[in-house]
C-alpha cells in the first residue's frame, strides 16, 4: 500500500524554486556576533575540539540558529546560510567561525576511518575505481546519497568550482520502503549529490573547497 508522507521534509525542487525561504542571508549584527565569537576562541587558546556550546555563545545570531535547528529537525531538513565572509577571514578564523556555528546544531562525529571530525572536499587526485576511496576526494560525479549522521554541514570557500544538489528522501520513489524500514520520522530528509538538477532536486549553489562536518542532532 502507497502511503504519502504529509510533511514539510516531503518537498520538490520546483516548489522550493518559488521561494527563498529556505535561504539565509547573515545580517551585519549577525557576522558581528560571529567575528566576536571567533575573536574569543582564539584569544582563550582552547583546541577546537574541546569548546562547548557554552565557550561559543551567541547573541544577534541566536534567534536564527534556532530557526535552523527548527528547520532541521522539523522543517524541510535543510538550510542555505549566506554572507559568511570567508575571503576576509583566515583559514582558521573560518573554520572556528564554522565549528561555532556547528557546536549549536549538534555534536561532532567522527566521518571516516581515520576518525576525522572535519575533512576537506576536494579533488586531492584519488583513484575513484579504488574501492578504498572516497569520492569527496576525486572530481567523479556522486550519486544521490545520505550519510551516516543527523546533520551534515558544509563550508564553501574559495572560488566557484563544482555544483551540489539535494533530493528529499521522504518523496523519492522508495520513500515508503524506506519508512517502514524505520521508525523515525523522516526530519533527517535530505540527501546530496553532485550534478546536473532536475525539477525534483534543488541545486546548493557553493564554492570549492568545501570543509565538511558530521553531527549528532542537539538535544
Amino acid at each position: 500500500m502507497t502511503t504519502t508522507i504529509e510533511s514539510p521534509a516531503a518537498w520538490v525542487g520546483s516548489e522550493l524554486a518559488k521561494t527563498t525561504e529556505w535561504i539565509h542571508h547573515l545580517t551585519k549584527a549577525e557576522i558581528e556576533d560571529i567575528r566576536r565569537v571567533v575573536t574569543a576562541v582564539q584569544a582563550s587558546s582552547k583546541p577546537r575540539d574541546q569548546l562547548t556550546r557554552a565557550d561559543v555563545a551567541f547573541d544577534a545570531l541566536a534567534p536564527a540558529i534556532g530557526s535552523w535547528r527548527r528547520a532541521l529537525g522539523q522543517g524541510r531538513g535543510f538550510v542555505l546560510v549566506c554572507g559568511l565572509p570567508v575571503g576576509e577571514m583566515t583559514h582558521e578564523e573560518a573554520v572556528t567561525a564554522y565549528w561555532a556555528i556547528g557546536l549549536h546544531l549538534g555534536s561532532p562525529v567522527p566521518q571516516n576511518f581515520q576518525g576525522e571530525l572535519l575533512t576537506d572536499i576536494r579533488d586531492t587526485g584519488a583513484d575513484p575505481t579504488d574501492p578504498s576511496t572516497r569520492l569527496y576526494k576525486t572530481r567523479v560525479e556522486q550519486d544521490f546519497h545520505t550519510d551516516g549522521a543527523d546533520i551534515i554541514g558544509l563550508l564553501c570557500r574559495a572560488a566557484r568550482s563544482g555544483a551540489a544538489r539535494a533530493a528529499s528522501s521522504a518523496r523519492s520513489p522508495s520513500s515508503t520502503r524506506s519508512r517502514a524500514a524505520s521508525p523515525r520520522s523522516p526530519r533527517s530528509s535530505s540527501v546530496t549529490s553532485t550534478g546536473t538538477t532536475s525539477s525534483r532536486t534543488c541545486p546548493l549553489p557553493c564554492t570549492s573547497p568545501v570543509r565538511s562536518v558530521a553531527s549528532r542532532r542537539a538535544a
